[in-house]
């Protein structure tokens, strides 16, 4: 699998895993790791998804795909996103699946909340914030 170098790098960066500690977490050598910041190598399917978990990013987000323009995108990254927004982010699938827009990024991100809430609490708040946008 075709993984962007510089996507990858930096995903590891910001979950403050050095090579070594991503590479023991993954279950592979830390050269694999260094080859696949360089270029040199790619990943299997399974292992991108994987290390995509470890680093609490999306698939596309380490294969360089449209990540700019992605409020998402910018949730996953952000340093100060709470976390269960992050984990509900970096749920591809889901997100994907049911079409979040980034009119309801943006709402999920102006609450806030008086205590940490997890990825389920923030499907919840979405599903809030559609039933009551529908009654418009």
């Amino acid at each position: 699998m075709n993984v962007d170098p510089h996507s990858f790098r930096t995903a590891r960066r910001n979950s403050q895993l050095t090579q070594k500690q991503l590479a023991e977490r993954a279950g592979i050598q830390q050269s694999h790791v260094s080859h696949i910041e360089k270029g040199l190598r790619g990943l299997s399917d399974d292992l991108l998804d994987r290390i995509a978990g470890i680093l609490h990013v999306t698939t596309e987000y380490l294969r360089g795909v449209d990540q700019e323009a992605s409020i998402q995108h910018h949730i996953i990254i952000g340093p100060d996103i709470p976390a269960g927004l992050r984990a509900l982010a970096c749920d591809d699938a889901f997100v994907k699946a049911i079409g979040v827009t980034d009119q309801e990024w943006h709402a999920l991100l102006s609450i806030d909340l008086p205590k940490p809430t997890n990825r389920d609490g923030y499907m919840q708040l979405l599903l809030t914030i559609r039933a009551i946008c529908q009654r418009d």
